[in-house]
């Protein structure tokens, strides 16, 4: 017997296609926007990220809080399960599986969260390059 019912586990295949899909579909998009030559001024202006590690990582924010919205729909939808379950143990086993699999994504998705974080602290403080703290200071 699965853990996640077919339809849990049809959100979460949709899911990662959606975010494998937006993740192969939006390098060429960024590149395009540095050789159409839009100015930075007017895509400061519209909200248009200037290079590709601003645009991936707004999509990995956008998809994480996208996911973690989805954890707490199903939390709720096992509490519901639960509380019309009328004494049915079939149903409480249910609802019992169901929130215990939202909170597991809930835990993994925190887990994502921090880890894009300090990902993005690091590459943030040392300028994007992988060259330490740079030359030190002149005389």
């Amino acid at each position: 017997m699965a853990l996640l019912p077919s339809h849990v586990r049809k959100i979460i295949l949709f899911a990662a296609i959606l975010f494998a899909g937006i993740t192969f579909f939006m390098s060429p998009f960024s590149t395009a926007e540095a050789e159409i030559g839009i100015p930075s001024e007017v895509q400061e202006e519209i909200g248009l990220p200037n290079d590709l590690e601003q645009t991936m990582l707004r999509v990995v924010r956008w998809l994480l809080t996208f996911l973690a919205l989805a954890a707490a729909i199903l939390v709720i939808y096992g509490g519901f399960i639960w509380l019309t379950a009328a004494g049915n143990e079939e149903k409480i086993t249910q609802a019992k599986k169901t929130i215990t699999a939202a909170v597991i994504g809930i835990v993994i998705i925190a887990l994502a969260w921090a880890m894009v974080w300090f990902v993005t602290q690091g590459v943030l403080s040392s300028g994007g390059d992988s060259g330490g703290e740079g030359p030190p200071p002149p005389p």
